[in-house]
């Protein structure tokens, strides 16, 4: 984030669309979350549903919504401003701004 933070300058803002819990999430709560929405995802077949679900299970590892800010803060950006908070609790949408 530190070097995205030089990229935008003085008066830029970057968006992230990312896993964010919480602030006391665990991550084994955060996959059940993950694993209690297969009902939604109507247009996966099983097989479909499952390589997304393997991939989340393997390689995804969420930050709270406190880590997320903190990273921001750590990288030099002055402000953080949530703008979407998934109905599922399972992903958010940040602005950090220079």
């Amino acid at each position: 984030m530190r070097s995205v933070r030089r990229i935008v300058g003085e008066h830029g803002l970057f968006l992230i669309y990312e896993d964010a819990g919480p602030d006391d999430d665990t991550r084994e709560e955060w996959l059940r979350r993950w694993d209690a929405q297969r009902p939604w995802w109507t247009a996966y077949d099983d097989a479909g549903w499952h390589a997304v679900s393997d991939h989340v299970h393997a390689d995804d590892f969420p930050e709270t919504d406190a880590g997320w800010r903190a990273l921001g803060r750590e990288a030099g950006f002055s402000r953080v401003t949530e703008l979407f908070h998934g109905p599922t609790d399972l992903l958010r949408l940040y602005c950090f701004r220079a």
